[in-house]
């Protein structure tokens, strides 16, 4: 990678809904104020929690995301699947360069979607087709190591339409579908190599956006997903052991 490409951790872990571990103990070990007071409102008021992680990682979160310290790397699916579904806790690394678009898939694709979003204290409702929940990442390294992050929530929705964009001075064709694009909601902040960036829903708040973008209903349950998100340390580090390495020991 080049010396503007930032490498993020991004870490899926599924519980049941309302889990309480993943709804209590871990929010009194999380950094909440780090976040502007007028975005923790528009977060709450949507259905969104964040908060932030120092380098040392809390207990809770390394329950959570079955977390180890000893000689090793992480690595996708270590953990045990939740019923028939998919792994517990999924893992990937997400190589994105200054300032350009990735975007990360945060829900499955809902044939008729519902969304109740609360804006300048009032409360409005739009049922979106064939949609998807969707995070639009950005990172700018710092001079002092650090990375500024910026995540918007955006819904992917309808059929992909046909069209030309300007790229870099030149055209090209985008067959993307349609997007709602939530900046109210936009997360900024500055982390540090190690540092995490913690996202999940308020599972009281069924019918809001975030409660759309944060579980998923199965046959038989309805599953809550905690996102993280770490700044990767450009030399290798062992943070992240598979605990079934830690276990054969």
């Amino acid at each position: 990678m080049g010396e503007d490409a930032v490498t993020l951790q991004v870490f899926f872990a599924r519980c049941p809904v309302g889990d309480s571990e993943l709804n209590g103990p871990l929010w009194n070990e999380l950094d909440e104020q780090e976040l502007p007071a007028a975005l923790r409102r528009n977060l709450s008021s949507n259905g969104f929690r964040a908060g932030l992680v120092g380098i040392q990682v809390p207990t809770s979160l390394s329950r959570l995301l079955l977390l180890s310290h000893d000689a090793g790397t992480a690595t996708p699916g270590a953990g045990k699947p939740v019923g028939d579904g998919p792994p517990a806790v999924t893992l990937k690394a997400l190589h994105v360069r200054a300032g350009k678009l990735s975007e990360l898939v945060a829900s499955g694709t809902y044939d008729r979607l519902p969304v109740l979003l609360s804006e300048d204290g009032q409360v409005r409702g739009k049922t979106y087709a064939n949609a998807q929940g969707q995070f639009a990442v950005r990172a700018y390294p710092q001079g002092d190591g650090r990375v500024r992050l910026e995540i918007v929530p955006e819904l992917q929705y309808g059929e992909a339409k046909q069209r030309y964009v300007g790229d870099d001075g030149a055209f090209r064709i985008d067959t993307s579908r349609p997007k709602q694009s939530y900046e109210k909601l936009s997360i900024e902040t500055a982390l540090s190599p190690g540092q995490m960036l913690v996202l999940t829903c308020d599972a009281q708040r069924p019918g809001s956006l975030g409660y759309q973008f944060f579980t998923e209903a199965l046959s038989d349950r309805v599953e809550q997903k905690l996102l993280v998100i770490r700044i990767a340390p450009r030399k290798y580090d062992d943070l992240f052991a598979d605990k079934r390495d830690a276990a054969s020991e």
